[in-house]
């Protein structure tokens, strides 16, 4: 019906954490991370282009036994660009220009699913209007393989055109093509995928869109969105 309520019951491990959210009463739930911050960067403005800055692992102290991480070989670098292409590979910050421009950005990460109780209902569905969304036009418990999953891709209530969207089939790890689905939003911010197979699936997407090598600055904050749902005969 649109009301938030915690989920308390997480129980964390070393790689997951699993959780029980009540269904009090019928209809449709969305269960969410939440904007939650992840990895902070930083980029480097080197040549024209920007490029990630890495920094050079610690060596251990005199007589100290090296950590696993200090005995891994050190990070290969990026072959050289050749005369008219450009580098866009990480960079050490000890080879960084001096007076090199760097900006610090940060990624927000999303995870959501939507169950139902009973018959689905739509006052889950609604945007908040604040940071990246995807607002279901097609309801995720009523998604059929010959009909498709329709959505709108929104931030702060905007809809973003031309964003890149894939999915991924579940129960399969080892198929030689894992991305099963993809599309693009239009001027609307509306894309619809084309599932050919039932199954679960995850949706995946960021936000902005940034190609490596590009000479415009990267957003401070990016979001990398995740959406966990059912396709149905």
């Amino acid at each position: 019906d649109g009301a938030r309520a915690p989920i308390t019951s997480a129980m964390n491990y070393r790689q997951l954490t699993t959780a029980e959210a009540s269904l009090a009463t019928p209809g449709t739930y969305r269960i969410t991370t939440g904007q939650r911050a992840g990895r902070t960067a930083r980029q480097a403005l080197v040549g024209g282009v920007w490029r990630p800055v890495r920094a050079a692992p610690a060596a251990p102290p005199a007589g100290a036994t090296p950590s696993p991480a200090q005995l891994q070989p050190p990070m290969r670098q990026a072959p050289r660009a050749q005369e008219g292409e450009e580098d866009a590979g990480p960079i050490l910050e000890s080879e960084l220009p001096r007076r090199a421009r760097i900006v610090e950005t940060t990624n927000v990460l999303i995870a959501e699913t939507y169950v139902s109780r009973g018959a689905p209902t739509q006052g889950a569905l609604a945007p908040t209007g604040q940071g990246f969304e995807l607002r279901p036009v097609t309801h995720p418990n009523a998604i059929f393989v010959d009909e498709g999953f329709t959505f709108e891709l929104l931030n702060d209530g905007r809809p973003i055109p031309g964003l890149h969207v894939s999915a991924v089939r579940g129960g399969d790890p080892y198929a030689a093509q894992r991305t099963t689905g993809e599309a693009t939003t239009d001027l609307q911010g509306r894309a619809t995928l084309t599932l050919a197979q039932p199954g679960i699936y995850v949706l995946e997407t960021r936000y902005p869109a940034r190609e490596p090598g590009t000479r415009a600055a990267p957003a401070a904050k990016s979001y990398t969105y995740s959406l966990t749902f059912e396709v149905t005969r």
